[in-house]
C-alpha cells in the first residue's frame, strides 16, 4: 500500500504517480497538461476529491469525497462506484498490488462486480489488467461473469476475452 496522499493521472491514463505534498501534485498535473487529473486520497467528507486540468489550470469535478479513513478495498469500491475511470487508477495505485483482486464488499462483491453491474466497460478493462477475476463470486455465489450475462450481455464478451 502506497502512503502517498496526492495521485496524478495523465491524460490518456499511461501514467499515475504518488505524491505526499500537494504543491508537487499540482506542478505535475499542470506540467501533463490539459486533460491530466489530481487526486487526494485522503480527502475529508464532503470535500473536493478530484481535479481536472483545463486550460492550464486546475478545476474540480463534481466528486465529493467519502469517508476515505476506510481500508484500501472499500475506497477502490467507492471509487468504482462513482464511475469515473481517474478515481478508480488513483485508488488502485494507492492500495498496491492485488488490491482489484482482493477488494471486497461487505456483501462479497469485488470492484469488478460492481464496474460489471454498472456497465462499465472502461473500468472493468482496467480492473482486469490490474488481476481483477472475472469468476470470482459474490456473497450470494454469483460470478461476475454471470452478473454481466444478465445485466449488460456486451461485457461478457469483454470477459470471456479475459482468460
Amino acid at each position: 500500500m502506497s502512503d502517498f496522499r496526492y495521485f496524478v493521472i495523465s491524460s490518456g491514463g499511461e501514467r499515475c504517480d504518488g505524491y505526499e505534498q500537494r504543491r508537487a501534485a499540482e506542478a505535475v498535473a499542470l506540467e501533463y497538461g490539459d486533460g491530466a487529473h489530481l487526486v487526494d486520497t485522503v480527502a475529508a467528507v464532503y470535500t473536493p476529491l478530484i481535479e481536472i486540468v483545463e486550460g492550464g489550470v486546475l478545476k474540480l469535478l463534481g466528486f465529493g469525497a467519502w469517508n476515505t479513513a476506510l481500508g484500501p478495498a472499500e475506497n477502490l469500491i467507492e471509487a468504482v462506484k462513482k464511475g469515473y475511470g481517474p478515481l478508480v487508477r488513483a485508488f488502485l495505485a494507492k492500495g498496491g498490488n492485488g488490491l482489484a483482486r482482493e477488494a471486497r464488499d461487505a456483501g462479497g462483491s469485488t470492484a469488478l462486480h460492481w464496474a460489471a453491474a454498472g456497465g462499465k466497460a472502461a473500468l472493468v478493462e482496467l480492473l482486469l489488467a490490474h488481476g481483477a477475476d472475472p469468476d470470482a463470486r459474490d456473497g450470494r455465489g454469483t460470478t461476475v461473469r454471470e452478473l454481466a450475462r444478465r445485466r449488460h450481455p456486451e461485457l461478457a464478451a469483454l470477459l470471456d476475452r479475459s482468460n
